[in-house]
């Protein structure tokens, strides 16, 4: 399982020039080695992060002003201190993940030959577990300013002060550098957000050949591209929705709500291997009716967001999967509906 959650951040999967270029190709593997990951986090100097952190956060509490006290001034100081510090050590590990120089010479050496290179390992190789242990003391400490907190709404101030963070860093790097990084950011958003270890807790705990371990081994590698595509079929049936933050088209818009997607997803894995409703009763079902009429969201855009995953989620299981699904997706939606009464349609 965790070797799935580890494929989610391959560096192959957020290229966006072919590696048949050769050209390309070779900056690219400069941009990898150890040399050029380090000239990389050269960019990202200590006092660049820090007013990059501190931009992020002025940002997010304009953002959330509508909500009253979301943060206060001392708050919001001590989670730009501990962004700054995450981001510090994710630069350590970035350059710890570097490929051998060796492997970097060889793949040069092969393209100067005017061949065609495999670039498994050359671009580095993400290691979640590396990474996830070297961050966990810092996003124990960001994820506890949440949790001290009676408002469930600072889970997404706390997101989406990473998301603006990771935009402001990553545009001082070139666009093969961000390619490489972005990872690394993506990874740091979604753990603030994500049960990912939790999934693979509960997998770990089942036998193999469980049914319930096989379908989520099985929806964990594609949980993006379903949010993708879920994504896209709400701005197609509702091209014309808003909320506070924005159309449904908007850059930001689009990266919260597939984010928030990929958090459903997570939930519903999660609640299948633990064979409760529980966790998305008690956790994500609070914090979604609460951020959700702060932001002025739709009953509409949640009752069209539910039944839009839980087809598409369906139109990839076996027939004897969907038995599994069917009961949690039923029940995810009768969660939402006895709770409707909290969301005000007319916002």
């Amino acid at each position: 399982m965790i070797k799935l959650w580890e494929q989610r951040y391959s560096p192959e999967l957020f290229l966006k020039y072919s590696l048949r270029d050769p050209m390309i190709c070779a900056e690219l593997l400069r941009a990898s080695s150890p040399a050029g990951r380090a000239l990389t986090a050269s960019k990202l100097r200590q006092n660049i992060i820090n007013l990059r952190c501190e931009l992020a956060g002025i940002k997010a509490i304009s953002l959330y002003s509508y909500i009253p006290n979301i943060v206060d001034l001392s708050e919001a100081k001590q989670l730009t201190k501990s962004s700054y510090q995450i981001y510090l050590r994710i630069l350590e590990v970035y350059q710890k993940q570097a490929p051998p120089t060796a492997l970097i010479e060889e793949k040069l050496s092969t393209l100067a030959c005017g061949l065609m290179i495999n670039s498994k390992g050359a671009l580095g190789m993400f290691k979640v577990e590396e990474l996830a242990e070297a961050l966990e003391p810092l996003l124990l400490e960001f994820q506890q300013q949440h949790q001290d907190t009676k408002d469930r709404r600072t889970l997404g101030f706390l997101t989406t002060q990473l998301n603006f963070a990771n935009s402001l860093l990553l545009n001082k790097l070139t666009s093969l550098e961000k390619m490489l990084l972005y990872p690394y950011f993506k990874f740091v958003e979604e753990q603030a957000a994500l049960p990912w270890q939790r999934v693979c807790a509960a997998a770990a705990r089942h036998e193999i050949g469980s049914p319930s371990l096989i379908l989520v081994e099985e929806m964990l590698p594609v949980s993006n591209l379903i949010a993708q595509i879920v994504y896209s079929q709400l701005v197609k049936k509702l091209p014309n929705y808003h909320s506070c933050r924005g159309s449904l088209r908007d850059v930001e818009v689009a990266h919260s709500i597939n984010r928030d997607l990929n958090m459903w997803l997570s939930y519903l894995w999660l609640c299948i291997l633990e064979e409760s409703l529980t966790p998305f009763k008690e956790e994500l079902l609070i914090l979604c009716l609460m951020v959700l009429t702060s932001v002025g969201v739709k009953w509409e855009l949640i009752s069209t967001w539910i039944k839009l995953l839980s087809a598409e989620v369906l139109s990839r299981a076996t027939p004897n999967q969907r038995l599994i699904i069917e009961p949690y997706l039923t029940g995810i939606e009768r969660l939402f509906f006895e709770k409707r009464m909290h969301l005000d349609a007319d916002l």
